[in-house]
């Protein structure tokens, strides 16, 4: 069992303190805390959670969006097993126009697993993202996404190898506050010595609601060369508070015996 893991420790600071600096920045000559001049807010925050799809959309130069939540996730597929994970955090940030940094850490993952209860640290996440094009006429706007996992973790939620991976993402929306996307995701994945390919893909639409709430629902695939293909459905609803806060909730399901049986979670999305 893992107990106060530096790592762990080192980024909920590193994102606290972050958003410190970045408060007291905030003046109507805005910069960021490392001194870049943050571009002005256009319109509403754009989330990659929650769900599996990416959006193509990049966080403005010089302004911050941390993102994170909590999800239960149900498993009876042979082993039966209750697992809980938070706080699921991404903090991204742009660095020049169109093209922004992150760093992810999935956080502390509880496991109970026929009696037993194992605690486990994950990986830091670093990566980059831009926008390759904007949507016009017909054609989406789509982007695209890098990551490198770093072998940080506890033993039991570590590769103990630098994992890379590459996501094309892209969205079209409508007028009205209706819209679509997806995402193409490939990993290369260290199983115990031997890389192995790893990937998914996913579709998603989002529905407005009523005022400021709208919801969404999802399809995406996971497949491995180890497992074989999970599929997977689900939705929720997400409350755009202003331009600057989002909050969600969310439930899905698989839909083959390989995919988990069922999650929940909930999260939220903040922009400075």
């Amino acid at each position: 069992m893992a107990k106060n893991h530096p790592v762990a420790m080192a980024v909920v600071a590193a994102c606290g303190l972050v958003v410190l600096m970045a408060s007291a920045a905030a003046a109507e000559d805005v910069r960021h805390p490392l001194g870049w001049r943050a571009a002005p807010l256009d319109g509403p925050l754009v989330a990659d959670r929650p769900g599996f799809t990416i959006a193509p959309d990049p966080v403005a130069r010089g302004r911050l969006q941390l993102e994170g939540g909590y999800q239960f996730t149900r498993d009876r597929n042979g082993q039966s097993s209750r697992t809980h994970t938070l706080p699921i955090l991404m903090l991204r940030t742009g660095i020049a126009d169109n093209l922004e940094v992150q760093i992810g850490w999935t956080g502390s993952i509880w496991t109970r697993v026929d009696g037993e209860r194992p605690h486990d640290f994950s990986d830091l996440t670093v990566g980059i993202k831009t926008r390759l094009l904007d949507q016009s006429g017909i054609v989406p706007a789509i982007g695209v996404s890098g990551m490198l996992s770093i072998p940080s973790g506890s033993s039991g939620a570590t590769s103990g190898d630098v994992d890379p991976s590459l996501a094309f993402n892209w969205s079209y929306s409508f007028d009205g506050g209706y819209g679509i996307g997806g995402t193409a995701r490939f990993d290369a994945v260290n199983n115990g010595g031997d890389r192995s390919d790893q990937g998914g893909a996913s579709l998603i639409g989002t529905v407005p609601l009523f005022g400021p709430v709208s919801v969404y629902a999802e399809y995406f695939v996971l497949v491995s060369e180890t497992i074989g293909p999970r599929h997977v459905a689900n939705g929720g609803f997400i409350w755009l508070v202003n331009d600057n806060l989002q909050l969600d909730v969310n439930a899905g399901a698989g839909l083959n015996e390989r995919a988990e049986d069922y999650f929940v979670g909930a999260g939220f999305v903040f922009r400075l």
